[in-house]
């Protein structure tokens, strides 16, 4: 299959290392600095080089806010019937897009961005397919990942949005706020510098997906939740309730 990736970044790069043994790429990023330095395909650098790759697929790995109108000024220059396929962190309208665009399309999320690295090795790394996607290009993706080291959880665009809320927001939200109550000045002791050095690593994300996944966070139920456990916490130490069963438990859950 010929493959044209659109954005050379960390996650275009690792799938282009991942599918360059087994397809033709194309590349293009709009840093033509990107483009030299990869030897996982062809590079492409202009909008005619695009038009006569003619591929099969293409995959836009581009950041979150350019996601749509990078896919929109791709069109003209596709055939009609190539697969338009993104990464992307949250769907948003992506769903309404892909209906107007009428193009076949695959829709998947790798779960392991700069924020969860390193992964241990013995861990499986999940990939979120959607699953609106098209039914041909689900199961040639499934096909490519078919590895041990891969898990792949098949959600809807809205379950995938929902379920970020917890798995990007609930790490994104501690780690700024363990960044704005706590100075270098004031991180004394080897566990607090442990927390704030990994809290840190949400400063690598993409600028635009940290604000889109807060503002989801803060409209959400998440603050309220953990503002409920905080006064509950609080509530039982005031009556000399709070025990070690709770942590307990809590390790017995997490800790095998």
């Amino acid at each position: 299959m010929k493959i044209l990736i659109v954005g050379m970044g960390a996650m275009g790069t690792w799938l282009a290392q991942q599918l360059h043994p087994k397809h033709d790429l194309c590349l293009w990023d709009h840093n033509p600095a990107r483009l030299s330095t990869s030897c996982w395909g062809r590079p492409l650098r202009s909008s005619e080089e695009i038009r006569l790759a003619a591929p099969d697929m293409v995959i836009n790995s581009v950041n979150l806010a350019q996601t749509g109108s990078v896919m929109s000024g791709l069109i003209p220059l596709l055939p009609k019937t190539t697969i338009f396929s993104d990464m992307a962190s949250l769907k948003g309208d992506l769903q309404n897009a892909y209906s107007q665009w009428q193009r076949p399309f695959l829709s998947f999320h790798p779960l392991f961005g700069p924020l969860f690295k390193p992964i241990p090795m013995q861990e499986r790394k999940t990939i979120v397919l959607i699953s609106e996607s098209d039914n041909e290009a689900k199961t040639w993706f499934c096909h490519q990942f078919h590895e041990p080291e891969y898990q792949i959880r098949e959600l809807t665009f809205e379950a995938h949005d929902h379920a970020m809320i917890l798995t990007l927001g609930l790490p994104f939200l501690l780690s700024l706020l363990g960044l704005h109550i706590v100075t270098p000045q004031t991180a004394v002791g080897s566990g607090l510098a442990a927390f704030l050095g990994h809290s840190q690593k949400v400063l690598c994300e993409s600028p635009d997906l940290v604000v889109a996944v807060m503002k989801k966070v803060l409209s959400s139920d998440l603050p309220d939740m953990i503002k409920q456990s905080l006064e509950h916490w609080k509530r039982q130490t005031a009556e000399e309730s709070f025990s070690l069963d709770y942590f307990n438990k809590k390790r017995g859950e997490f800790i095998m």
